[in-house]
């Protein structure tokens, strides 16, 4: 009697690379780079507010938390005179700067815009459809993060890749 053929298992098989979603060093899923939907219309007064963006979110969460976390969802999207027009992502983000808290969350968000630009502005919030179909909206440009902050205080050195 002769014995059956020995099999060796066989480890499941990795969908390929292509099929993956892209990561970053840490693992993390990779961002698509934010591309806005007018970015070859921007004015100069308009790509310079673009430029600051991050300094006004950073501006309006010292004035009100609630106006930082809001500006997440948000990208300028004209500047005319003395009026900003912010283009939110979704419907509701609209309807809370407009509402929320008395007034105070959209008083905080042009107070931070006119801090930023040097003269005092009117933000007019509104719904930016084509946000909704491209990227999200620009991430904070970041060092790594408080913790990383912190230990650069102590002394520690970022490691190139």
């Amino acid at each position: 009697a002769s014995a059956p053929p020995s099999r060796t298992p066989r480890a499941p098989e990795r969908p390929p690379q292509r099929d993956r979603p892209l990561r970053t060093a840490a693992g993390v899923p990779a961002r698509a780079a934010f591309v806005p939907p007018d970015a070859g219309e921007a004015t100069e007064e308009l790509q310079a507010l673009r430029a600051r963006w991050d300094e006004i979110r950073d501006q309006a969460r010292k004035l009100h938390f609630r106006a930082a976390a809001l500006l997440n969802t948000a990208y300028p999207k004209t500047i005319e005179g003395d009026q900003v027009v912010l283009g939110f992502r979704f419907p509701n983000h609209v309807d809370m700067v407009r509402e929320a808290e008395g007034g105070r969350v959209l008083a905080a968000i042009g107070e931070a815009v006119s801090t930023a630009i040097g003269r005092t502005v009117r933000v007019e919030p509104v719904l930016w459809e084509e946000l909704q179909n491209g990227a999200p909206a620009p991430v904070r440009q970041t060092s790594g993060g408080h913790l990383v902050d912190e230990a650069r205080k102590l002394g520690a050195v970022p490691v190139d890749d």
